[in-house]
């Protein structure tokens, strides 16, 4: 995108593309097939917040032109937080992802792959919120925040929590989240002795 010229304009477009589905795609595609299949007042309600959500900054700042002089200036701090963001929107594209995976279903990712990748995922976000990991537009980190440092602790936290469920831990928070037990390749847990066999007795 930074070298400009239709090139660059393209891949902003397909950025933006891939982004915004991923956002709006579970919830309007949620409001169509409920319209289609059922109709009545729900989904025209669904359909009203959602673009009344989107449309009430853009009034609002239209109605009241001087709270633009009152946002805070970007800088490091705003690439920080799209960063972040970037992570939080590549764990729930990979969720969105292992859903399809689990309705047709491939086995591409089953639960132990999808665990490891939102390791990964999380693992390096917490790395980069403590600044071990600096991209082109990050300001330096001479120190942390206390809301940088607390957010980082939790990615941290969450990052060990997730670990164990490679070899077949519950991981209860996260039971909506993940495959299920049986979409694994060790439905039984590591070495047969897992959740799902005490379960099944």
């Amino acid at each position: 995108a930074d070298r400009g010229g239709l090139v660059g304009i393209f891949f902003m477009a397909l950025a933006l593309a891939i982004v915004s589905f991923s956002c709006t795609g579970p919830i309007v595609g949620t409001l169509l097939v409920e319209a289609a299949s059922k109709g009545g007042v729900a989904p025209l309600v669904g359909m009203l917040g959602f673009s009344s959500a989107l449309a009430l900054p853009f009034m609002l700042f239209a109605l009241f032109p001087g709270w633009l002089n009152s946002l805070p200036r970007s800088g490091g701090w705003m690439n920080s937080v799209k960063v972040s963001l970037g992570f939080l929107e590549l764990a729930f594209a990979f969720k969105f992802l292992s859903n399809a995976d689990l309705v047709l279903p491939l086995g591409w990712l089953q639960r132990e792959v999808f665990i490891a990748l939102w390791i990964a995922i999380f693992g390096t976000w917490a790395f980069y919120l403590f600044g071990k990991i600096q991209l082109p537009h990050d300001s330096a980190v001479a120190k942390l925040s206390v809301g940088r440092a607390f957010l980082a602790i939790s990615v941290l936290s969450f990052t060990i929590y997730m670990i164990p469920g490679l070899w077949g831990a519950p991981l209860k928070i996260l039971s909506g989240m993940t495959p299920p037990q049986t979409y694994s390749e060790s439905p039984k847990g590591f070495g047969g002795s897992g959740v799902a066999s005490t379960t099944e007795l």
